[in-house]
């Protein structure tokens, strides 16, 4: 299905999603498209990373980095349309969504068309591995509509994203493990 006007996101933060898909995001901005990116706040993804999928720092912070980078760039090349909005979201996320026209970031009623792809996040399983579903306003629509508010409250609810702190924070840590390494290395020799 091809968006009409938005595109909603919610991931954890996305770094497999803009890598495959960053391209056509960037052509739907210039397209006119507005895209509303909602990814979970830095420690919850992180904390989520480790103890929901079961994953070591050295696996997970350079794809958090990497989209969070990919982001900086899409934003850049789009600042003057303004269609890109970027927002931190700091509780739990069960499920990531792509919301194709569902009035999400505008708080307006869905499209005729609109549908909603959900991926289920579950317990040690990748999430290239997690299953997928979509759905419409032509299959359960109580659920469909319940799915948008939920989706709404969400978007509603989550704060404005300063992708260039969070990349810092990036370069933070960089400087601190390099710190902890040299003092690791600092004590084996006095040893």
């Amino acid at each position: 299905m091809q968006a009409k006007e938005e595109i909603t996101i919610v991931v954890i933060y996305g770094d497999q999603l803009l890598e495959n898909y960053g391209n056509l995001l960037e052509n739907l901005l210039l397209q006119g498209i507005r895209i509303n990116f909602l990814m979970l706040e830095r420690t919850e993804a992180f904390k989520m990373s480790e103890s929901y999928f079961g994953e070591e720092a050295n696996q997970y912070k350079p794809g958090a980095k990497k989209a969070v980078e990919r982001l900086e760039k899409i934003k850049a090349k789009n600042i003057e349309n303004k269609k890109l909005t970027i927002k931190a979201w700091s509780k739990q996320l069960s499920t990531s969504y792509i919301a194709i026209d569902c009035g999400i970031g505008e708080d307006q009623q869905p499209k005729d068309t609109a549908e909603i792809h959900v991926m289920l996040y579950q317990y040690k399983t990748p999430t290239e591995k997690a299953p997928l579903t979509y759905m419409s306003k032509a299959g359960d629509a109580s659920v469909f509509d319940r799915t948008v508010a939920s989706i709404k409250a969400m978007w509603k609810d989550s704060d404005s994203l300063d992708l260039n702190k969070y990349i810092s924070e990036f370069d933070e840590d960089a400087s601190a493990s390099q710190a902890d390494a040299a003092d690791e290395h600092s004590d084996a020799i006095q040893k």
